[in-house]
């Protein structure tokens, strides 16, 4: 009963947020063209997006620093990946 849409990169991931306006956004915190966390502070900056709730994934970026950083960029949540 969900629908999953993909993006190739975090610009095109934003291009499908502002279209679709999902409620979860799971958002690694590397990505080919910018970084989760100048992502997650653009989509936590537009007002449509506001009630998207944005859980930062990563498998490198594990360290308390990041998970702090990525929170202060606006993420709902973090998960780090084995």
């Amino acid at each position: 009963g969900y629908t999953v849409l993909e993006a190739e990169n975090g610009i095109d991931g934003l291009r499908i947020c502002r279209e679709e306006r999902p409620d979860l956004i799971l958002l690694d915190a590397l990505l080919p063209d910018v970084t989760g966390i100048d992502l997650c502070r653009r989509i936590k900056d537009d007002s449509d997006l506001l009630s998207s709730f944005v859980l930062m994934i990563s498998g490198q970026r594990t360290s308390p620093e990041n998970l702090a950083e990525s929170l202060e960029a606006g993420a709902d949540g973090y998960l780090t990946k084995p």
